[in-house]
């Protein structure tokens, strides 16, 4: 069994969202999107440690953005086989093994009064349920992002315990018995030890002597230290988790390594309490909220990859790492995002439209663009000057890229497409700056305005509306006989054609990044290169490249600010106004 999809309307912030699951899919989406309330909608329906109490509708469970007096949270569960299920659900469950379970809540406009039901059955027949007594039988099991390791860990330690007791063999019982008889022996012995200690004898004599100064009645009973436990029972319910190394005893590390503990404890706890997979007791779906807590890179991808693995059943995590999103597979991406003041899920949550482009994306993902994934707008540029450039320059206007949650990313060359195709199935908006290049026209004598004609294919396949036939004919940037004699009426459509795609967030630059520096600062470009003229200063910023960027904005960063609006910023203002509307 798996669930397959959930709808959710007039919940919190989301006002009709469909979204589908996979078997281990990965929610992402920045800050405040509603990643913990769509886990929270799943844990309504489904996760026993919730008390009745926490299923009563409050009033900012309903929608926010837009009046509503009601709310549904419904489940779609597929492929059920498992007994335990079929034994129990079977008059709500389809003979395609799909059952329905929703959580239903109203409010009295004049009166303001809540209430709540929870409905299962078929798609089009579902009944109301006394109650969620289904939860035996089928739950979610969750971690919160939310955790308070240390005290996690002695829940989950105890409980492991309890869980690897309960599943002994008669033999075992009988062996482990011997064994605390021996133990028992054996906490005599420590705790008689401990008390002829001279240091601690004189310790507790001083301190029972005060004692019986106080209280008479008290004056037969001893205080000694020692264990605190002669019962092995009790002593092993009191055992710590302690690191062990060459023999020596250690503590178990900081947040990041009791993160870790925490997790394994977690896991190894449920593949104890499972018991046959093939005839389970219960069915449970596990949800993990922000497992990179703490963790450095590389434990972050190891950590998701494990909990994948080692958690047979369907798997739910949330997360904020670009690094765990770089690792996750593609067909597990369900990425939520914002538009209109209601979260959506892009492209309706897993889907094979999301997963065919991460996966023709293929050796280009890295850290950098699976940041991308998290962000609210994205600009897109050539490569790593540009990079440079543009963060630089970001700063030094005052538009702040972390705030308003843009990234930069350099698509390495103009292979832009696979990165628009990327971006726009995760629905994440983007902006593209790209060199105005006029090239050979293959296996021709002519020329074209490359740059304008490849700005020309990214709004047609990505920008609703464009056009460029309103503003002249596209054939007169291609055939031209001399790049340096162009024909003035390609000039003049190649520049209208510039201006009404900035219009829609594709810049073509005035010629490249190096002129169009040099233009806006040819002071600046000249003092840093040591060159006399435009062509050799240009020339010198081309041959060093990321060299020569890296540098110049070391020395010259400040003087940046004059740019703040020349066209050469408009690609980050536009950003900016994709984010603030």
């Amino acid at each position: 069994m798996r669930i397959d999809s959930v709808r959710l309307k007039g919940f919190r912030n989301f006002r009709d969202a469909f979204i589908n699951f996979t078997e281990k899919s990965l929610i992402i989406g920045y800050n405040d999107v509603g990643k913990t309330n769509l886990i929270h909608a799943l844990r309504l329906l489904l996760d026993r440690t919730l008390p009745e109490s926490a299923l009563d509708p409050i009033d900012s469970d309903f929608f926010v953005h837009q009046p509503t007096d009601s709310l549904r949270i419904e489940l779609h569960l597929t492929d059920i086989v498992e007994d335990c299920l079929l034994s129990r659900f079977g008059k709500y469950i389809s003979n395609g093994g799909d059952l329905y379970l929703a959580y239903a809540a109203s409010r009295d406009p004049q009166s303001g009064k809540k209430s709540y039901e929870i409905e299962a059955g078929p798609a089009d027949a579902m009944e109301t349920l006394t109650g969620r007594i289904y939860l035996k039988y089928l739950n979610l099991r969750v971690v919160e992002g939310r955790r308070d390791l240390s005290r996690f860990i002695r829940k989950e330690r105890r409980a492991l315990l309890e869980d690897a007791k309960d599943s002994r063999t008669q033999a075992e019982v009988e062996t482990d018995a011997q064994l605390l008889r021996e133990v028992e022996a054996q906490l005599r012995n420590v705790n008689s030890s401990i008390g002829k200690l001279k240091y601690v004898s004189a310790a507790t004599d001083s301190l029972n002597d005060e004692l019986t100064k106080l209280s008479y009645r008290h004056a037969a009973q001893q205080l000694v230290f020692g264990t605190a436990a002669t019962d092995p029972a009790n002593f092993i319910e009191d055992l710590e988790l302690v690191s062990r190394v060459a023999d020596k005893t250690i503590g178990v590390g900081g947040d990041g390594r009791h993160n870790q503990i925490q997790l394994a404890l977690w896991t190894a706890r449920n593949q104890v309490a499972a018991g046959d997979p093939n005839d389970p007791d219960e069915v449970s779906v596990f949800c993990i909220e922000e497992p990179e807590a703490h963790l450095h890179p590389h434990q972050q991808r190891k950590l998701a990859a494990y909990l994948a693995q080692k958690l047979t059943s369907q798997v739910i995590l949330t997360s904020h790492s670009p690094q765990i999103a770089a690792e996750f597979s593609p067909n597990s991406l369900i990425r939520l995002y914002e538009k209109d003041s209601e979260t959506i899920a892009a492209a309706a949550g897993f889907s094979s439209l999301i997963q065919s482009e991460v996966i023709q994306f293929g050796y280009r993902m890295s850290i950098l663009p699976a940041e991308a994934f998290f962000s609210s707008a994205v600009l897109l540029v050539e490569g790593p000057s540009e990079l440079l450039f543009y963060r630089a320059l970001s700063r030094a206007i005052d538009i702040d890229l972390d705030r308003l949650n843009v990234s930069i990313v350099s698509v390495d060359g103009i292979g832009f497409d696979v990165y628009c195709r990327l971006l726009t199935a995760l629905s994440i908006p983007f902006v593209v700056r790209t060199d105005n290049d006029i090239f050979k026209v293959p296996r021709t004598e002519g020329f074209r305005y490359a740059g304008v004609i490849r700005g020309i294919e990214i709004g047609k396949a990505y920008r609703r509306d464009f056009d460029p036939t309103q503003v002249g004919d596209p054939n007169l940037l291609s055939g031209f006989p001399d790049r340096n004699q162009i024909p003035e009426n390609s000039q003049t459509v190649a520049l209208a054609v510039r201006v009404l795609l900035a219009q829609h967030g594709i810049f073509i630059a005035q010629v490249d990044l190096e002129h169009d520096l040099y233009a806006a600062q040819p002071d600046a470009v000249l003092a840093y290169t040591g060159e006399l003229d435009a062509n050799s200063a240009i020339e010198s910023m081309k041959a060093a490249k990321a060299n020569f960027m890296f540098g110049f904005l070391q020395h010259h960063a400040g003087s940046l600010s004059e740019l703040g609006g020349a066209d050469l910023a408009a690609p980050l203002t536009y950003c900016k106004q994709l984010v603030l509307g």
